[in-house]
């Protein structure tokens, strides 16, 4: 079985999803600098067959959400050379694997529902970084819990988003949407 390593990147909270024969592997940015997840990136990299990176979608034009998203797909890429993997590695428009999973323009509800009817389940991410919330109160906590609530809709689609490289494996560069990165 191919493992593929899929990552949906954003410009605050980002999640990994990789599957192969005998592999499952999650993990998320929380807490994490862009260089540490970066760095955690190219080391599940190291184990796939092929890396699929969310790319940023066309049309966003808000500079406070792209800049940090950019900058961290550049550190993602210089991560991915110094480690050899670049070269397995394809960007991915978000809407090409949305439309062809027919979840575009549905809200997370809606990736949520398909990702747990391909057998997928996230963990309780508020469960599990309880201690980020400790000492926090009122409006503090709200916020905190919703990026927790947040980072399950990360990693739902970071397994769709494996799911659908599986999927299109074979001629995956070929595909409108899909990119190669630049070196």
């Amino acid at each position: 079985m191919t493992t593929i390593l899929a990552i949906d990147l954003a410009s605050r909270l980002s999640a990994g999803f990789m599957r192969g024969e005998k592999t499952t592997y999650e993990f998320d940015s929380w807490e994490k600098s862009p260089i540490k997840f970066a760095q955690e990136i190219a080391a599940a990299a190291a184990l796939a067959d092929l890396i699929v990176i969310e790319d940023v979608p066309y049309g966003i034009s808000n500079q406070k959400m792209v800049k940090p998203v950019l900058r961290m797909q550049g550190i993602i890429m210089a991560e991915l050379a110094y480690a050899g993997a670049l070269g397995r590695t394809v960007f991915l428009n978000p809407s090409t694997w949305q439309r062809a999973l027919g979840v575009f323009g549905k809200d997370k509800g809606g990736t949520h529902d398909l990702a747990v009817s391909l057998g997928y389940t996230s963990l309780d991410y508020v469960e599990k970084y309880a201690k980020s919330l400790e000492g926090l109160k009122g409006k503090d906590r709200s916020r905190v819990r919703a990026q927790l609530k947040k980072l399950s809709t990360d990693y739902d689609d970071a397994f769709l988003i494996e799911h659908w490289a599986r999927k299109n494996f074979i001629g995956i560069r070929y595909i409108t949407g899909v990119q190669e990165p630049s070196i």
